[in-house]
């Protein structure tokens, strides 16, 4: 039997109190150099890269790499030792590498300036116009 009453709501108590904050990145058009090697280090912090987060042309540099090799990238900053690598951010096999070259980006921005105390996660989400927007959400 269907009620022709209106569901009840209990009001909410408390006052949210909610904030955006934007960060705007110039998306480049131009391939962005990473810098590679296949040894890790101790005197700087590097990010190892697996099977899934290797550029679509990791094989220019380092031939015959396999699913058990893992890189290390100190993504745009130069280091000795280290070889250079053009990266195309709007091809989607480097999709996971960009965006993990972003969680980075914005871990440092807020890290250096003593905002970020706790871990965040990066979530893409889809907006108007099939704009990609990231939400920063605290876990």
């Amino acid at each position: 039997m269907i009620s022709n009453q209106r569901p009840s709501y209990a009001p909410i108590a408390s006052k949210e109190d909610l904030r955006l904050n934007s960060l705007l990145f110039n998306f480049p058009t131009e391939p962005v150099t990473f810098w590679f090697s296949k040894e890790d280090r101790d005197d700087v912090p590097l990010t190892p890269l697996t099977l899934q987060l290797f550029p679509s042309n990791i094989e220019t540099i380092f031939p015959g790499i396999g699913n058990a090799d893992t890189i290390y990238t100190s993504f745009t900053r130069k280091l000795d030792g280290f070889t250079p690598l053009a990266i195309d951010f709007g091809d989607l096999k480097n999709f996971a590498l960009v965006k993990r070259y972003y969680n980075r980006e914005i871990k440092h921005f807020f890290s250096s300036r003593e905002v970020l105390k706790i871990k965040t996660a990066i979530l893409p989400r889809k907006g108007l116009f099939n704009v990609t927007m990231y939400l920063i959400c605290t876990l």
